[in-house]
């Protein structure tokens, strides 16, 4: 995975939750977690399986690393945040996740 990634929307996310937009860095290797700079906004994997053995959630952005809820999540699974293809906001005011097809998790390259 990236060291560093950008997240970018132009619709739901930018519009909802503005503030989750920006640079996220590395924080935590072994479990995988990356820190918003400057703020306590963590996007990372939740920990927990099935019985099968497969993850139970996928990517999500949030206050707390270990959090199962968030402001946005991946639609998919992928090893990496970079990886996804497709993300979901929630919506408070509809209580329900809509998707938002111009977020990305895009890595930046250290110079």
């Amino acid at each position: 995975c990236c060291r560093k990634l950008q997240l970018t929307s132009s619709a739901e996310t930018q519009n909802l939750y503005p503030f989750v937009i920006g640079i996220y860095e590395l924080y935590d290797e072994a479990k995988t977690v990356y820190k918003k700079q400057g703020q306590k906004k963590f996007l990372s994997r939740p920990p927990g399986v099935t019985t099968r053995g497969v993850n139970k959630f996928s990517w999500g952005v949030n206050s707390n690393p270990e959090g199962k809820w968030g402001w946005i999540k991946a639609v998919s699974a992928a090893g990496c945040p970079d990886m996804i293809g497709k993300w979901r906001v929630y919506d408070k005011e509809r209580n329900t996740w809509v998707n938002d097809s111009t977020l990305a998790m895009q890595c930046v390259q250290e110079i």
